[in-house]
């Protein structure tokens, strides 16, 4: 019946489009949390790295394991710079 009309149609659908808005903004804060947690992982791993080569006896061990963490390092300074401020 074309004269038929649902009474909460437009209702509905705005509040499909709020809920689709909605959903996308957590799904890139969710991503951005992400981006953090492994910048985290990186950071602890330069600490890690640092703290394991004193163990070492060579010297050339020593500076393979701080050059990786070095640059380690900057790659996590480097993000925590381009990543935006929540």
């Amino acid at each position: 019946m074309p004269q038929y009309k649902v009474s909460l149609e437009a209702t509905a659908n705005q509040l499909d489009t709020q809920a689709a808005n909605t959903f996308a903004k957590g799904q890139a804060a969710k991503e951005q949390g992400d981006a953090y947690v492994l910048n985290t992982v990186f950071l602890a791993t330069v600490l890690f790295l640092t703290a394991i080569s004193e163990n070492f006896k060579w010297n050339r061990v020593r500076a393979v394991i701080l050059a990786v963490a070095l640059v380690m390092l900057l790659f996590g300074i480097y993000h925590l710079i381009i990543y935006p401020i929540i």
